[in-house]
């Protein structure tokens, strides 16, 4: 099941972003644009604790994509499953996947997501094979669960969870 306890090594931080990274290219219309570095609040220079006193000159955007909330994410599990782990890091402020770098933060790790602010490796925590093919046979199950039945509570059981409290 998605977020499992056995896929909990990919922590919050990695989804965003790679859902960032899957809406700023959708599959033919992007759902938003992604401005990172048209906008001086998202300077890579800056410091990170800075960041939240840049100025936020965010420029209106109306997306052209048409696309349901439950299409977008079984379209982003359809990515996540099909993504290029071996070759590739997911890029965020590039919107696509760039050649994995040789660097020692890259080596041995099976995700890799580009900090947008520093460009270090947000999964970096992620260095083993088996909790890695874990979370990647939960991407494809959900995606085919959810792509198949495209109901909600077939991936998240929220009902257990809410019952649970």
């Amino acid at each position: 099941m998605l977020f499992s306890e056995e896929a909990l090594p990919v922590a919050n931080v990695e989804i965003v972003l790679q859902c960032c990274d899957r809406l700023a290219r959708g599959d033919t219309t992007a759902v938003f644009e992604f401005i990172m570095w048209e906008d001086e609040s998202f300077n890579p220079t800056m410091q990170l604790h800075l960041v939240h006193q840049a100025p936020c000159t965010i420029p209106h955007y109306l997306s052209k994509n048409g696309s349901s909330l439950g299409d977008l994410l079984i379209g982003f599990l359809k990515y996540a499953t099909e993504f290029d782990w071996s070759h590739q890091i997911i890029s965020v402020h590039e919107a696509k996947g760039i050649p994995r770098p040789d660097g020692i933060e890259w080596r041995n790790k099976f995700i890799c997501v580009e900090e947008p602010f520093d460009g270090t490796n947000t999964a970096r925590a992620l260095h083993e094979k088996q909790k890695f093919d874990i979370i990647k046979d939960e991407f494809l199950k959900s995606w085919q669960i959810l792509r198949d039945k495209k109901d909600l509570n077939c991936i998240l059981p929220l009902r257990i969870t809410i019952q649970k409290r």
